[in-house]
Formats: structure tokens, sequence, C-alpha cells
């Protein structure tokens, strides 16, 4: 007949099994807990694996209360019109030759990245517009980005008939700690200058 075995457990520790039957060693370790903490007696601890490390958040959101009402926003909030108040773009214009289902916008940067932008969706109810980016010269070190600058109007308070805006990034996993935060710091400008436009 197999000898039966009983599981210890305790909530600051590991678990471990042993024989009913026989008694495990008592170490010096242990002598201690049992003197120590009555009920750990007679407990056999065993080693536990770390956990993992906590990984890299991969996305971006930023936002900001522009003093301009929705529609005047709004306005400004398509991917062919971005260079007309973004300060990081020298130029943003219509790729051709793209099917009629897609639309796809070339943003020039005026550090020199040239980047291919295709629109996923777009919803003039919800005021919202998300896009991709599908091609990138230089190339860049991770795999794929989605983002989506969303609006809502603001209806109480100090900035009444104002615009709640916000500018979302979202990585594949490869993307390293420094990509997020120049995501973040191009966002948080991008909005600075969408305010001062709509606020003119």
């Amino acid at each position: 007949m197999p000898t039966s075995k009983l599981v210890a457990i305790h909530p600051s520790f590991g678990h471990h099994v042993y024989n009913r039957t026989r008694r495990p060693p008592k170490s010096r370790f242990l002598t201690n807990i049992n003197r120590t903490s009555p009920r750990l007696a007679g407990t056999r601890l065993t080693a536990t694996m770390p956990a993992p490390p906590i990984p890299t958040s991969t996305s971006v959101v930023e936002s900001a209360v522009v003093n301009a009402p929705l529609s005047a926003v709004w306005h400004l909030i398509k991917l062919h019109k971005f260079a007309d108040w973004w300060s990081a773009l020298k130029s943003s214009e219509e790729v051709k030759d793209v099917s009629d289902e897609t639309d796809v916008v070339k943003w020039t940067f005026k550090d020199g990245a040239v980047v291919e932008i295709k629109q996923e969706a777009h919803s003039t109810i919800d005021h919202y517009i998300t896009y991709s980016a599908i091609t990138s010269s230089p190339e860049v070190s991770y795999s794929s980005i989605l983002s989506t600058v969303r609006c809502w109007p603001v209806t109480s308070g100090k900035s009444a008939n104002g615009t709640f805006v916000q500018w979302t990034a979202n990585f594949s996993g490869d993307a390293d700690a420094g990509v997020i935060q120049d995501a973040r710091y191009k966002r948080q400008e991008g909005l600075a200058d969408l305010a001062r436009a709509a606020e003119r």
C-alpha cells in the first residue's frame, strides 16, 4: 500500500510534501522557527522561484482641456491636416494610388522621419479617429503602433463649452522605454499645439 502524503501550506511561504510515516529532519532554521512561531512548528520550508519582472507598459495616454468648442477642435482632427497645427510635422499629404476604402497619409517629421499613416477607424458621432503606422523611414525598433485621438465636449465647470481631448498610443510588446517616453512627449507637445490652433 503506497505511503500517503500530506501537504503543509502557509501563506507566507511555499508548500511542501512529506511522508506521513517519516518526519522531516529538523534543521537549525526550523528549530528557530519552532521557537519563535508555534504556528509553523514542524513545517518544512522549500525555496520558491522569484516572481517574474513586471513588464514595462506599452501604452501611452495623454489628455488636455482645450478652451474651444468641440466643433472647432474636431475640425482639425483629420490626418491630412495634422501638419496645420502639430509643430513636430513638416508636412502631411494624402498618398495616391491606394484603395478607395483605405485612407493613407504620409507624415514627414521635422527630424527627417517619414511615416505612412493608415486610418483604421473614424466616427463623426463619437468624435474619434484611430490610425496605425504602416511604413517608416528610417525603420523603427518596434513592430506596430495603434493611436487614437478622441474628443468630448465639456459641459460644466470652469471649462464649460471647452473640449476634452485624449490622445493614446498602444505599442507592440517590443517597444522599449525610450520609445514610450518619446511618444508621451510628442503627444503632450501635440495637444499643446492643438489647443493653440483651436483657441485662435
